[in-house]
């Protein structure tokens, strides 16, 4: 379900994954297959990169997300709105297949800062914390730390300044969850700045 502003609501049927990766490069659906590993039903994954809106536009919407994380959403958001140069996210929490996906974006260049809650790291049972994301700082991932609960994933692209605030973790399955989209760069920068504001003292490395 998905309707956007300020123009009349609009449907946006569900779409089936198998389909999509058949209109795709075919590196790009090795990717995305892999990525899904091997899930062929998984009907929303394409919504938000499918719905991008122009500069100054707003999208609003709801995921059934099955069979996919809502970071799979992100990964194909980000190759419809590469390159991206820089990247906020802040997630309550994520998995090994998310940090995956951070590395692909350090490895294309982009300056990333990731925000995850102290509560996370200090319950992560699978160790995915110091196993998946502290390597990642060696390619550049800056990482703070902090008893955040926001979700915010904020881009600086070639198709402009998209963020997403969600309900949804990186992590996020089998539930729903609801997301607003903005290609603005006011809003941009509004989350830019809180996120930095934290970060400064609040780093990993400075505590």
């Amino acid at each position: 379900m998905l309707f956007q502003s300020p123009d009349k609501p609009i449907e946006c049927k569900a779409v089936n994954t198998t389909a999509v990766l058949q209109t795709r490069n075919k590196d790009r659906a090795k990717h995305v297959a892999r990525l899904l590993g091997g899930r062929g039903n998984c009907k929303d994954v394409t919504v938000i990169s499918e719905n991008i809106p122009q500069p100054g536009g707003i999208v609003h919407g709801v995921l059934r997300i099955e069979g996919y994380t809502f970071g799979d959403s992100l990964a194909l958001l980000w190759d419809a709105i590469a390159p991206v140069k820089e990247a906020y996210l802040s997630t309550l929490s994520l998995n090994e297949r998310n940090s995956e996906m951070i590395e692909k974006w350090l490895q294309d260049g982009a300056r990333v800062t990731l925000s995850l809650s102290e509560f996370f790291v200090a319950s992560d049972k699978a160790k995915i914390y110091q196993k998946n994301i502290l390597p990642l700082e060696s390619l550049g991932l800056r990482v703070i730390l902090d008893r955040v609960h926001a979700k915010i994933f904020a881009f600086d692209s070639a198709k402009g300044h998209v963020v997403v605030e969600s309900s949804a973790n990186l992590r996020s399955r089998s539930c729903i969850e609801q997301f607003t989209m903005f290609n603005d760069e006011s809003v941009y920068q509004f989350h830019k700045q809180w996120l930095e504001g934290i970060g400064n003292g609040r780093d990993r490395e400075t505590g």
